[in-house]
């Protein structure tokens, strides 16, 4: 059903084309356990920036923004009951009946109307501008990029193998060594040739160790990226974790307890946390890209490890087919009512519920 006329339609429309060209939509994005979540809590600490965490109903249904389209505009009905099913609606805070009444004039395009969304989500904070934290859309930038033109991505890149102990601390994300170990190449050499292709002034990269180490000179071109000033306040973002962690249940809050405390750096030590095989293992599958990223390695080459790593990738590859199948089921069967926005689109091999 359409929801509106031509000439309500033409005043949203050139609304929402102003605000594209103006004001860019910054997106944070990176492997999970990188710090995608710190970095949210720093720009979340901005007085023009409110920042979602895990909107994830934006891929979902943008890659089906043509049941949410027709020759009039927005198909509002639908779009509605869809993001109000998503079991991450309630991460924004916002009650369906005032994101029902932003919608009572036309909306021309779905695009617009994740804007009109996260409109309001930054307007209950107080503040002009929104953007989105989701670490898997690092698989999704060619996509968004379409959707949004004024999308710029910032892409949170950690030593992996730092990575890696983040999952197995909190108890989710890939259960072996060599399934994070891939899981973080991919993601991270997807992201950034989806990123590169973009070029400089739509995609940038930030590691996280240059950012806990100096951060007020790794902010500010971050800010420049993103048309903001630099504020001194972003780094005192741990003074308000409770307002950054708002809408989590006890288990999320608990695997982001850090933001409850300044930078602080050593908070994993692979070094030693690590042992030589793992080390050796890690290295082996993922070492040129931890070179060419200028993370150090300890170990050469293991040949005599080829063997293992292969059958390792091999069921990696298998853990990804059986998922990829799993969730071409579901597309074509019945969609989950109470989940359209399950996360079907991320090819990490997953044994354990993952929260990034």
């Amino acid at each position: 059903m359409s929801d509106g006329s031509g000439s309500g339609q033409t005043e949203v429309m050139s609304g929402a084309q102003d605000e594209a060209s103006t004001r860019s939509f910054p997106m944070f994005v990176g492997c999970g356990r990188s710090g995608t979540t710190l970095v949210r809590a720093i720009f979340d600490s901005h007085s023009q920036l409110a920042v979602a965490h895990h909107a994830q109903f934006i891929v979902t249904m943008g890659r089906r923004r043509r049941l949410y389209e027709d020759v009039h505009g927005l198909r509002r009905e639908r779009f509605l009951a869809d993001l109000f099913a998503s079991h991450r609606f309630p991460l924004l805070q916002l009650s369906e009946e005032e994101v029902g009444r932003a919608f009572s004039t036309a909306t021309p395009s779905y695009p617009d109307a994740v804007r009109r969304v996260l409109r309001l989500f930054a307007e209950h904070q107080g503040k002009p501008r929104y953007a989105d934290k989701t670490p898997g859309h690092v698989l999704r930038i060619g996509l968004l990029a379409d959707l949004f033109p004024e999308a710029r991505f910032v892409h949170v890149i950690r030593d992996g193998r730092s990575s890696w102990l983040g999952y197995r601390e909190r108890g989710f994300g890939p259960e072996r060594l060599t399934d994070a170990a891939f899981n973080w190449k991919s993601r991270v050499l997807r992201g950034r040739k989806a990123g590169l292709a973009l070029g400089p002034s739509r995609y940038r990269e930030v590691r996280y160790e240059d950012l806990v180490e100096q951060p007020e000179s790794t902010l500010e071109p971050l800010c420049q990226f993103i048309g903001l000033q630099y504020e001194d306040g972003m780094l005192r973002f741990h003074e308000r974790a409770d307002t950054v962690l708002a809408g989590m249940g006890t288990s999320g809050r608990s695997a982001f307890e850090n933001v409850a405390r300044p930078l602080t750096k050593g908070l994993r030590d692979w070094r030693n946390e690590l042992s030589p095989e793992e080390k050796a293992t890690f290295e082996a599958i993922a070492g040129e890209l931890l070179g060419e990223l200028g993370y150090e390695r300890t170990t050469g080459d293991s040949r005599a490890s080829r063997p293992a790593l292969t059958r390792g990738w091999l069921e990696w590859q298998q853990r990804r087919v059986t998922f990829q199948v799993t969730r071409l089921a579901r597309r074509l069967g019945p969609r989950p009512a109470e989940a359209p926005d399950a996360d079907w689109g991320h090819s990490q091999p997953k044994s354990r519920p993952t929260k990034e």
